[in-house]
């Protein structure tokens, strides 16, 4: 961006009283992501229940050189500040003027599903010839779409941008930002169907971004689709493909590895790579861009046989001496490049720093690293390089380092991530961090808007892993951690979480001292133990907050709702001991048969704080509610909300059913595959007899990982691809054994679904008779924790 402070209090009609004038590199939203050496602007956006206001003095002693406000109450008249009635607004006006600057062919790309990989797709298969601007990762909304246009200038000769909706009316401010040239429709499906009166009215939102465009590109087999972009835009160039005659592109399939393509009077036969049918839609709509930018069909069989299934997201790892280590290295322009380290600043602080990349990147990284605190960098341009590499980071003074992998695809530096990664166990619990704040929005726009998120990460964030799951709700708008125990809460501190926690079952008073040391908040809910951490506290200088539990008809843990007085006598005697909250848990919220006993624990809860309240000087904040109670009885939400299961896409009301995303998927390899004639038996105790000729993959997951034993009695299944694969015999300790006579391309090596997005995990439970948390909950430590943000 190569504007000053004046030209953008200008471009967005916003007022200053600030004289002079500087040059303007970046602005930026999040205050924890600001440089001291990079001129930036810091965006207070009002967003939900968050006011950005609140961020502004941090962000100008983090190295803000001005702000955008809606309100200037407050600041110093030293700080450089453009006052404007709505910060998103002007951000987009912003946006829309860098666009309006530069005259290259900008793709634009939306739809339900596919967006991302098409537009990454597109990447690879044109950015070896062109100099490409595109949406990094999946920042396709009103505030992402924003973002991804701040870097655009005439260095670039093309864009490749992606549109998300979620409501109506939300299409035309993207559109007026992207203004593109080449529209891309990719499907249309259930996504946020919820918020749009029916199918059509959501294909007509969507399909807003291509006022500007010369083509739109779509499947003409989505019906929905084709007859609004036929009836709506008659006089432009509608490229539609499909298998039928009236397609504009042709394709037909003659195996799983050719496809025949007919475009303007010519045939094509290109051979496919090697991939699951689910990117098969995706891969069509990448060639069909190509065959319209009229590439050569020689050049596009070459691009897409360079295509792969390799995740197109960030992943988290453990890695060789207690490093951690982010892969990803399936895309590398500058601004994926710069949210990578951004990531890796904002989530890891306090560890060593190492970047390994590519030799030769189409652009400069000197400017981009100074702006961080790097301790090493190393470049990859030979397979001896990453051999060398690898001892080099395997050396002792690398121990407990983070080490980012960002580089080019065609590099391959996807082998030193495997060499760098910590090897455990082929069974992988893949946590979907994004999903995670998806889930969180959900449950906030149900909330009112003052109510307070408390998000529980008990038992090790319910076998996701405590660390990184409280890393990234750290980075998200909530109020309050909760565990389970205080070893979990010091675990958290000991990483360089910082967000308030409380800790629901201490018990051990010996062990007191550590919730001043560690700044731990612990439930209190007896008298014995609140005289324990009252004890301690003279001998401590800080203040405590606790967090009084009442018994109001679990009959778990609790006072009794007769203690108010006492509780408070007790308390009142030393100073430096504070009631953070008062709070109880429901029974039954989720259970519409116990209703009216859910209203008597309210009631009850309601006369305990009340006495609580009376007797102090100051007044707590309060909170009833679980999850499934967050849903079902929001009349008692409060001041905060207790959110758990449900942050990790479970929903044990099933009212939110479509609405929530699945954080958590465990997957395997096959380790064998067997043939099986007819009488053969399979397993302990024969617990199989092959009725016919079968195949079968051996599975490297048992019921050691979590798997219930019971899954083939109960006619469980696993997953390839999409594609079901029944168990066979009881699981073993390590392994168990599916049928794959149906899947005929699954080879050893090939990775498996067991619980994910084709096996729903609440389905695998309610089929074994159990929950979705008791099977989370026993995954065990060896089965290897992957953090996917994409």
């Amino acid at each position: 961006m190569n504007l000053t402070f004046q030209q953008i209090c200008s471009i967005v009609s916003g007022e200053t009283s600030y004289k002079d004038d500087f040059h303007v590199e970046d602005i930026v939203y999040d205050s924890r992501k600001l440089k001291a050496n990079s001129p930036s602007l810091f965006l207070a956006l009002t967003t939900g229940t968050r006011d950005g206001h609140q961020f502004v003095e941090h962000a100008i002693t983090s190295g803000a050189h001005g702000c955008i406000v809606e309100k200037s109450e407050g600041l110093s008249k030293d700080v450089p500040y453009i006052l404007v009635s709505d910060s998103l607004q002007a951000f987009q006006t912003l946006a829309k003027h860098l666009r309006s600057i530069v005259k290259f062919p900008i793709i634009g790309i939306t739809g339900s599903n596919g967006k991302t990989t098409v537009k990454e797709w597109l990447y690879e298969v044109l950015n070896e010839h062109l100099q490409i601007i595109k949406t990094p990762k999946s920042y396709n909304s009103q505030i992402g779409v924003a973002e991804s246009l701040l870097p655009i200038s005439s260095a670039f000769e093309f864009g490749i941008f992606e549109a998300g909706i979620s409501q109506p009316n939300e299409m035309d401010a993207l559109a007026d930002m992207l203004q593109p040239t080449i529209g891309v429709f990719t499907n249309i499906g259930d996504a946020h169907q919820e918020n749009f009166n029916s199918l059509q009215e959501k294909v007509t939102e969507k399909a807003k971004l291509f006022q500007s465009c010369e083509s739109i590109i779509y499947c003409n087999e989505h019906q929905a689709i084709a007859h609004l972009l036929e009836s709506s835009f008659p006089k432009k160039n509608l490229v539609s493909w499909g298998s039928n005659e009236s397609s504009t592109i042709i394709f037909s399939k003659k195996d799983h590895n050719q496809i025949s393509v007919g475009y303007e009077d010519e045939v094509f036969t290109f051979s496919l790579p090697q991939f699951g049918v689910s990117h098969y839609e995706n891969l069509l709509h990448v060639i069909s861009v190509m065959l319209v930018l009229d590439l050569d069909p020689d050049i596009i069989q070459a691009k897409i046989l360079l295509l792969d299934s390799l995740p197109m997201r960030l992943e988290v790892k453990d890695g060789i001496r207690d490093t951690i280590l982010i892969n990803d290295s399936y895309t590398c322009d500058l601004a994926a490049f710069k949210y990578a380290l951004d990531y890796m600043t904002l989530h890891y602080e306090d560890y060593d720093k190492i970047i390994i990349t590519s030799q030769s990147l189409p652009f400069d990284t000197s400017e981009l690293l100074s702006n961080y605190s790097i301790k090493a960098v190393f470049s990859v341009g030979s397979d001896e390089d990453i051999l060398q590499i690898k001892e080099e980071v395997n050396s002792p003074k690398y121990s407990g380092s983070v080490i980012l992998i960002k580089g080019r695809r065609k590099d391959k530096l996807e082998r030193l991530s495997r060499h760098l990664t910590l090897k455990t166990h082929s069974t992988e619990l893949e946590v979907h961090l994004q999903n995670i704040a998806h889930n969180l929005k959900v449950y906030s726009d149900i909330l009112d808007k003052n109510t307070e998120v408390m998000a529980v990460i008990k038992a090790s964030a319910y076998g996701a892993g405590s660390v990184e799951v409280g890393r990234y709700l750290s980075s998200l708008p909530i109020d309050y951690l909760a565990v389970a125990l205080l070893d979990e809460g010091i675990e958290l501190r000991n990483h360089g979480v910082s967000k308030p926690i409380l800790v629901f079952n201490f018990f051990n008073a010996n062990d007191a001292s550590l919730l001043w040391e560690y700044n731990l908040e612990p439930e209190v809910y007896s008298f014995k133990q609140l005289d324990g951490i009252l004890h301690e506290s003279i001998k401590q200088d800080s203040p405590l907050k606790l967090h009084i539990k009442v018994d109001t008809g679990m009959h778990r843990l609790g006072f009794s709702v007769d203690d108010h007085s006492e509780i408070v006598k007790r308390i009142a005697r030393y100073s430096k001991v504070k009631i953070a909250s008062v709070f109880s848990h429901l029974s039954s919220s989720e259970n519409p048969e116990h209703d009216s006993y859910t209203h008597d624990q309210a009631n009850r809860f309601d006369v305990f704080y009340n006495n609580i309240v009376q007797s102090l000087d100051y007044r707590p904040f309060r909170h009833l509610l679980n999850t499934a109670g967050a849903l079902r009885h929001s009349q008692f939400q409060y001041d905060a909300v207790r959110l758990g299961l449900g942050l990790y896409g479970i929903d044990e009301t099933s009212e939110l059913k479509e609405k929530l995303l699945p954080v958590l998927s465990l997957t395997t390899s096959v380790l064998q595959i067997r043939e099986l004639k007819k009488g053969d038996a399979l397993g302990y105790n024969r617990s199989y007899i092959a009725v016919g000729d079968t195949r079968v993959a051996v599975l490297g997951v048992g019921y050691a990982d979590g798997l219930p034993r019971s899954s083939y009695q109960n006619l469980c299944y696993a997953a390839y691809n999409g594609t079901p694969l029944p168990y066979l015999a009881t699981p073993c300790m390590d392994v168990c054994f599916v049928d794959i006579s149906n899947c005929p391309e699954i080879k050893e090596g090939d990775s498996v679904e067991i619980f994910g997005d084709s096996v729903s995990l609440q389905a695998l439970a309610s089929a074994n008779h159990t929950i979705a948390y008791e099977i989370i909950s026993q995954i065990p430590t060896r089965v290897r924790r992957k953090y996917i943000e994409d």
